[in-house]
């Protein structure tokens, strides 16, 4: 088993060049994203429906045929909302880093030993394992390696170790920043249909996907 640090950078597929949105098509995105997740009223302000009352959160559904009936939207506006949509559409599988690019660490692992493994190869968050790539048993902050005052060095990761959010591979990528934003988690475990370990997926590589496709 691999131990060290977290995952690599997540490589797109050849032929994929990602093109920067523009300051406008990355506003309109986010607030798509935003009304996803239980801004209503954002997208109600965007497209100048009513708020339906007591509603927290809207479909995607909804969400197309308010676009659709919209009359104020531009041809480039309703673009980057389909775009977002399409993408929000994929599944997490398809985005995920696979678990073959994630370097993970050991419970056993002494504090001493992760700072070492860490600065040699940073990342913000580390998965944390019992065992095998499928026994992950929650993850680890950097700054829980790097900046614990008074740290003992002879403490584990273990014991560092925060509870991990896991998706089904099979879940949609807007479903999952929704689910993932709503319960306060930056980093999940996706599992395969078996329970295993088939990589891992953060907030911002979701984000990522559905603003980062817009051109």
């Amino acid at each position: 088993m691999r131990e060290g640090g977290g995952p690599g950078p997540r490589r797109r597929p050849p032929g994929r060049p990602r093109r920067a949105p523009g300051p406008v098509a990355r506003t309109v995105a986010r607030l798509v994203v935003r009304a996803a997740d239980g801004a209503t009223r954002l997208v109600t302000d965007l497209l100048g429906a009513s708020p339906t009352a007591g509603r927290e959160r809207i479909s995607e559904a909804e969400l197309r045929d308010l676009v659709a009936a919209n009359t104020v939207l531009d041809p480039d506006e309703r673009r980057i909302i389909d775009e977002v949509l399409v993408a929000g559409a994929r599944l997490v599988r398809e985005v995920m880093v696979p678990r073959t690019e994630v370097v993970f660490l050991a419970t056993g692992l002494t504090v001493a030993e992760a700072e070492r493994l860490v600065r040699a190869d940073p990342h913000t968050r580390y998965p944390v394992v019992d065992g095998t790539h499928d026994d992950v048993v929650g993850f680890v902050h950097l700054r829980d390696v790097l900046l614990r005052p008074e740290r003992d060095p002879r403490a584990t990761v273990g014991e560092l170790t925060r509870e991990v959010k896991r998706l089904p591979g099979s879940k949609r990528v807007l479903a999952a920043l929704t689910e993932m934003r709503r319960e306060g988690h930056h980093l999940a475990v996706v599992v395969d249909e078996y329970g295993g370990t088939a990589g891992i997926v953060t907030c911002e590589d979701l984000v990522e996907e559905l603003v980062g496709e817009i051109h």
